[in-house]
């Protein structure tokens, strides 16, 4: 559905593209793609997981907005943006935003366990 295209110098971005004939968008929804919420929930995750080295849970959605919907049509790349993160003992905290040059998509704040 997605692919890392690179990071930023901080390890704390990670430029994405998506790919727009994933059957996931064949579904959601026919002829105008978008980017379904859990889907972006899941990038997220697998984003943090990999700047932190550890498998994650996810214990609460503190907040989430949808600010534009993400298709993988008219906005084929953006930027994860992990501007906050707090680990203590076995929780972490992040907080970012999903963006391009021209628009903000998500802003997020997660808590999860680490396994």
């Amino acid at each position: 559905m997605y692919s890392i295209k690179a990071w930023s110098d901080d390890g704390r971005k990670a430029h994405i593209e998506f790919n727009a004939d994933h059957i996931i968008y064949h579904a959601h929804f026919p002829g105008n793609p978008i980017t379904p919420g859990v889907c972006i929930i899941k990038i997220i995750s697998e984003i943090a997981e990999l700047i932190i080295k550890k498998s994650l849970r996810l214990s609460m959605v503190k907040n989430l907005k949808f600010v534009s919907p993400i298709s993988p049509v008219d906005s084929p790349s953006v930027c994860v943006s992990i501007d906050r993160i707090e680990e203590d003992c076995k929780m972490l905290k992040i907080k970012g935003v999903i963006a391009d040059d021209n628009k903000i998509y998500t802003k997020f704040s997660i808590i999860y366990n680490c396994l």
